[in-house]
């Protein structure tokens, strides 16, 4: 799909139906990128001595899952996020994933619980 610039709005030659779809953009009219789960891996990206986003485990191959229990279920009372990654050297594991679990709660505007599952030590 190929989007040009004209007049300083995006112009899009995708006219069929559907198409808005297959460019990420979801009914609710938000983009792939604005979901919580894309700016939890943001945040989790941005922090020194993270490698890449993972999603080794939990199904699907995807390293961002997003819970939310309905009121009284569980014992947390708002969302839980676990997010999976790699380290590189040369910072403390401990580190970089409490500065993960800070990054990735203040992204996200409910600041829920997180968790990091480091699957990758490179």
């Amino acid at each position: 799909m190929t989007a040009l610039l004209d007049d300083g709005r995006a112009v899009s030659d995708a006219t069929e139906p559907g198409a808005d779809a297959e460019a990420g953009v979801t009914e609710s009219g938000r983009t792939e990128a604005d979901s919580d789960e894309s700016r939890a891996g943001r945040a989790a990206l941005a922090v020194p001595g993270v490698a890449r986003l993972t999603g080794a485990l939990g199904g699907l191959g995807r390293p961002v899952h997003i819970g939310e229990h309905p009121e009284g279920t569980a014992a947390l009372p708002r969302r839980h996020v676990r997010i999976e990654l790699a380290v590189s050297g040369g910072r403390r594991v401990l580190d970089v994933t409490r500065d993960v679990r800070t990054a990735v709660t203040a992204a996200l505007a409910d600041h829920p619980s997180v968790a990091v599952l480091v699957t990758a030590v490179n």
